[in-house]
């Protein structure tokens, strides 16, 4: 398949979700990749790609990618570094999707390291969604990053932190807290979603305190708060 598609250097488009492509078949995608310039859109979600087939297609995305929309979602790598690395080549991104990544952690996503002399991330300005729902964030360590990222990103338009699988180490409050300072960089968010992340109504006061005007769309069930208490937060009815 990758050998015929090689073909296709006109390619901007490519959805090969739920194939079971695997490490060969990934590695087989790494070599067809540089054959498609044009590429701007690749969704490999749920293919059983390990950290072997993740490398190699960090390779040939390189540091020239016109890639715009990536879907990694419920994939199987546990390498970090080659996370951030690769993500932070990715210039031109404006859509991740990264949901389901029980081996990466959301940390891996927002470390900036040393690029071309200035420092990168996942999260440059051109980024207009996000969607990290169901993955896991253990520690305040990583909570701070994820914070620091998303102020990083003042473009976003749609933020998805959903089912996040809290860890025991991470504290509702002081997550909440620097949630909501990266908040108040992203003035054009209109879709917000943290449901199901059981915070409660102090830390889901601190975060919607962060919420700019701009929210049209916004998710907060499953935290463990009455309707009553959202309404007192947002416009101070009893």
């Amino acid at each position: 398949l990758a050998h015929a598609l090689s073909a296709c250097h006109a390619l901007s488009h490519l959805d090969l979700s739920r194939n079971q492509l695997g490490e060969e078949g990934a590695t087989s995608l790494a070599s067809a990749i540089p054959h498609w310039p044009a590429l701007t859109h690749l969704d490999l979600r749920q293919n059983q790609i390990c950290d072997l087939g993740f490398g190699e297609l960090a390779r040939a995305l390189g540091s020239a990618s016109p890639l715009q929309y990536l879907d990694w979602s419920e994939n199987e790598m546990t390498e970090n570094e080659a996370v951030a690395a690769m993500l932070g080549r990715l210039s031109n991104l404006h859509t991740l999707l990264w949901t389901e990544m029980a081996g990466a952690s959301i940390g891996s996503l927002c470390a900036p390291r040393p690029l071309m002399g200035r420092k990168s991330g996942a999260f440059g300005g051109g980024l207009t969604r996000l969607d990290v729902s169901k993955s896991v964030l253990e520690e305040e360590e990583e909570a701070a990053l994820l914070a620091a990222a998303l102020s990083r990103a003042p473009n976003l338009a749609s933020l998805q932190l959903s089912q996040l699988n809290l860890g025991p180490a991470l504290r509702p409050l002081p997550f909440a807290a620097a949630l909501a300072g990266a908040l108040a960089s992203c003035n054009r968010l209109l879709h917000f979603d943290l449901s199901w992340n059981d915070l409660g109504i102090e830390a889901v006061t601190l975060v919607l305190k962060g919420c700019g005007a701009s929210v049209e769309e916004l998710e907060l069930g499953g935290n463990g708060v009455h309707w009553r208490e959202v309404l007192h937060v947002m416009w101070g009815e009893e």
